[in-house]
């Protein structure tokens, strides 16, 4: 296969161009106004925002494999922050924070200010979701999973009014394989998931677990988090604490999260995280033991736009690409759900693409996927 350049913030009006002017040094800033930083730390956060865009790469201390391979190809590429591939430098970024905030040794999410709120000012919202929910489950299986499904992926738009006009298909899916999914989902014994967002979509994912449970015939569900804070609202065993902390608060969510926990005491709900999930590698380069995990499962939920990007490789990707031939190394039935928030889509017909003159759409948060990858048609 012959593989395209990957997007690069060098592409003159594109997202990646924006994010590396606007949106990194805002994120910075964020982070120096929302913890309580010693003088030091703050001027390194400081310099970090005056280095953007133009600044060669400063090397990462060589105290990972990960810093390691990110140093390697700084020096090959001599990379500048305006003209280097988008998906390396937001890995770098996040990198090169928890080197600035000391992570390693304090341990302290600096994103968690966001996080957290997010969390508090909805947990009421979660309980109410929690009873449709249980509405929805007591449909047949197809239209019940459909109705989750849908809620998952438009979580954090979503309100218990928009029901309707999910059904009716105004969500907006650029692809939608929930039909060819329900057989393996009703049949599957172990899902993964690969995991995006806390708060919100956190919440929505834990909902689609306990459906599993209730409705279909999965013995396990492993939820995969992050270990560092990463693109600021990824989610780590941490943020899933705290959420079901705050849904308990509730009288109507004590039940539901006591629920959750005993999935995990018994074993059935596994919260695990490795340091490949932040890694900068694609997905195709996936170590052996990473490898060996996801092969005991037997359906893979990828969600996300970042896992997706690592999927197919952050690349100029023709639109009409098909998706099943770029992820060919996947050897398990795989689902992608995705709202778009980069310039990559794969897998459309002409007639599906909203605007090849605007692409605006594909990073404005309203088109997603549902996409089904299927073991059975490799």
């Amino acid at each position: 296969m012959n593989y395209p350049p990957y997007l690069s913030t060098g592409d003159q009006g594109s997202f990646a161009n924006f994010t590396v002017i606007n949106r990194l040094p805002g994120i910075i800033r964020s982070i120096d106004e929302n913890n309580s930083l010693d003088t030091d730390t703050s001027s390194r956060l400081k310099e970090l925002v005056r280095a953007i865009p133009e600044s060669p790469l400063e090397l990462l201390p060589a105290t990972s494999d990960i810093n390691k391979r990110i140093n390697d190809e700084i020096r090959k590429n001599a990379y500048r922050w305006n003209n280097v591939p988008f998906i390396f430098i937001e890995n770098y970024l996040y990198h090169l924070l928890i080197e600035i905030m000391d992570f390693k040794n304090n341990g302290k999410d600096y994103f968690s200010f966001k996080k957290n709120a997010d969390v508090i000012s909805n947990k009421d919202r979660f309980v109410d979701f929690i009873g449709k929910a249980n509405e929805l489950s007591e449909n047949k299986f197809e239209q019940a999973l459909r109705d989750i499904l849908y809620l998952n992926i438009h979580g954090n738009k979503a309100d218990l009014s928009q029901l309707s006009d999910l059904r009716n298909g105004n969500l907006k899916l650029l692809i939608d394989d929930t039909e060819k999914a329900v057989d393996i989902f009703r049949n599957a014994k172990r899902i993964d998931f690969v995991l995006d967002n806390s708060g919100e979509e956190l919440f929505f994912d834990i909902l689609l677990v306990h459906f599993l449970f209730c409705k279909a015939e999965a013995e396990k569900v492993v939820l995969h988090f992050k270990t560092i804070p990463y693109f600021v609202s990824d989610a780590l065993k941490t943020d899933f604490n705290f959420l079901l902390l705050k849904i308990a608060e509730n009288e109507h969510g004590r039940n539901f999260a006591g629920t959750i926990d005993q999935y995990i005491k018994s074993g059935r709900l596994l919260l695990c995280d490795d340091a490949y999930w932040n890694d900068t590698e694609d997905f195709r380069d996936m170590p052996e033991h990473i490898k060996n995990s996801l092969d005991e499962s037997e359906l893979i939920i990828f969600k996300g736009d970042l896992n997706y990007r690592k999927l197919l490789g952050d690349r100029h990707w023709d639109f009409s690409a098909r998706t099943a031939d770029i992820t060919a190394y996947l050897k398990k039935n795989s689902l992608i759900i995705r709202i778009l928030k980069s310039e990559l889509m794969t897998g459309l017909n002409p007639n599906e693409i909203p605007s090849l003159q605007n692409k605006t759409w594909m990073y404005n948060g309203e088109y997603g996927i549902i996409q089904m990858l299927s073991a059975a048609c490799r």
